[in-house]
């Protein structure tokens, strides 16, 4: 069952795309979500602008303009990166540049692929 619900979750962009990393270097799977969760929430805020500002009022942002409440919560967010630690983008991993660029396209094929974009607010693709 816990199979599953993993394989059924359609947890998203995210997801879909930071486990490609793992491909290209040993990293953890919070950490290749994490890299990718800044852009993320500002892709799918298009269309879950709301919703987004909704999370922030519960985090404390004091925002009556949704915009300015999500500009609260990737604050918020990218405090939490930094309290951590974490790497913020693909250099900071380590990757070389001529690495990640030899595997550009089936990192974006494989993630695009993957389950976890089915629940994805926006549909990706590759262009």
């Amino acid at each position: 069952m816990g199979g599953l619900a993993l394989a059924n979750r359609g947890s998203g962009a995210s997801h879909g795309a930071g486990k490609q990393l793992s491909s290209l270097c040993k990293i953890s799977h919070g950490v290749s979500v994490a890299i990718m969760l800044d852009g993320v929430i500002r892709l799918n805020a298009r269309e879950k602008l709301v919703e987004y500002a909704e999370i922030a009022r519960y985090l404390g942002v004091r925002e009556t303009d949704d915009k300015k409440a999500l500009d609260g919560l990737l604050a918020i967010w990218n405090q939490l990166i930094d309290f951590l630690d974490f790497p913020r983008n693909i250099t900071d991993l380590g990757i070389k540049k001529d690495i990640f660029l030899a595997n550009i396209d089936s990192l974006v094929k494989n993630a695009l692929e993957d389950a976890a974009m089915k629940s994805n607010p926006i549909p990706l693709t590759i262009r």
